[in-house]
């Protein structure tokens, strides 16, 4: 099995991804209620309830001891939503419902910023939130969870299809791994399938192609990972890496 390099860019160094999630976490601590008002989602038609409510991962999860450490790893990844200066998230009416929406792409997250300010009076921000937080809520129906475009069309989502109420892609390779902070191995999983197809291509130019492997990029879902997890002892440890364009930004952030 390939190793993959741990200087290689599109994998963020620990110590930089847990600025950014204690930068994360201080910011979700002012949450408290949601921004006053509802804007209704541009997508809002192409919405299906059943991919979003009743998750099956909630049961029993969150109040598991599995749950602390699987959180501790989903946390290195932010996710974005519109927000107020107070950090209460602007929510959304869906299918009747009041939720709180997280985009794990920053730059749809910007794009539905820029649609917010013109719906309302209200002075809106982008504001990172760890994801680990962000799936818990969108287990519990109180938050839709929305993958990028690009993700769900690597996917092999049908043309035309709306990333809210989609399941969140993940992709990796399954023979390349690399060293946790234990010294063990981990598989890393990419929200970005190019970001796993470049890792891929660096494992291979590294180590070379090892006899009887064959390398190719496969994919499960956020929720299937977490299930994994929590269920399966023997699943091997998964680092969840951050998308470059969002460590970009909380690095722009940061420098203000």
């Amino acid at each position: 099995n390939g190793e993959l390099p741990s200087t290689t860019g599109f994998l963020l160094e620990r110590d930089l991804t847990m600025m950014q999630f204690n930068f994360c976490l201080v910011l979700f601590a002012i949450i408290t209620t949601p921004a006053n008002g509802f804007l209704q989602p541009p997508s809002t038609k192409s919405f299906t309830p059943p991919e979003l409510h009743s998750t099956p991962t909630a049961e029993g999860l969150f109040e598991s001891a599995g749950w602390a450490p699987i959180k501790k790893e989903l946390d290195f990844v932010p996710v974005f939503c519109c927000a107020n200066p107070q950090g209460q998230p602007l929510q959304y009416e869906i299918d009747g419902v009041p939720l709180a929406v997280f985009y794990c792409d920053v730059d749809a997250a910007l794009a539905e910023l820029q649609q917010a300010r013109e719906g309302t009076d209200l002075e809106l921000d982008i504001i990172p939130v760890p994801l680990g937080e962000a799936f818990r809520l969108w287990c519990e129906d109180q938050a839709a969870l929305v993958p990028s475009q690009a993700a769900i069309d690597s996917a092999g989502a049908p043309p035309g299809s709306s990333p809210l109420g989609q399941q969140v892609p993940l992709f990796a390779c399954m023979e390349i791994m690399r060293e946790d902070e234990a010294g063990k191995p981990a598989l890393p999983l990419f929200f970005v399938y190019d970001e796993a197809k470049e890792a891929m291509g660096a494992a291979l130019a590294l180590d070379g192609p090892q006899d009887g492997d064959e390398y190719k990029i496969d994919g499960l879902s956020l929720q299937r990972a977490v299930q994994l997890l929590a269920t399966v002892p023997e699943t091997p440890a998964f680092q969840f890496v951050t998308p470059a364009a969002s460590a970009m930004y909380i690095r722009n952030y940061l420098g203000k």
